[in-house]
């Protein structure tokens, strides 16, 4: 049931609020990440589906496109979709956005 409402349930987020900077205070995000910066768990990790919410509530606000999702977490594009290849139903959630906002889905 958690993990359905990271993937499904999106927050609006403003404009301003998409900068490495603003996105690095919000908890559930400033958690999952690295000491080198980077996002790189497991779908078991406690912080997983957390981070998954902010990632995709990002990705909604940038219509879908990865790499300015990337630039405004403060991540590479590929260190992004290898986060977003963690779990199928987290790409496929990607994609299902990514169409909505007329983007190609990504292909592993």
């Amino acid at each position: 049931m958690r993990q359905a409402l990271f993937l499904k349930v999106r927050d609006d987020l403003p404009s301003e609020e998409l900068t490495v900077e603003r996105l690095e205070k919000l908890e559930d995000y400033h958690k999952a990440r690295g000491g080198d910066g980077r996002l790189r768990m497991s779908r078991k990790d406690p912080r997983f589906w957390p981070a998954v919410g902010v990632v995709l509530d990002v990705l909604y606000a940038l219509d879908g496109r990865v790499a300015d999702a990337a630039a405004a977490l403060g991540v590479s594009t590929g260190n992004l979709i290898s986060f977003l290849e963690t779990d199928p139903k987290v790409w496929g959630e990607v994609n299902i956005l990514r169409t909505r906002f007329g983007q190609k889905p990504l292909h592993t």
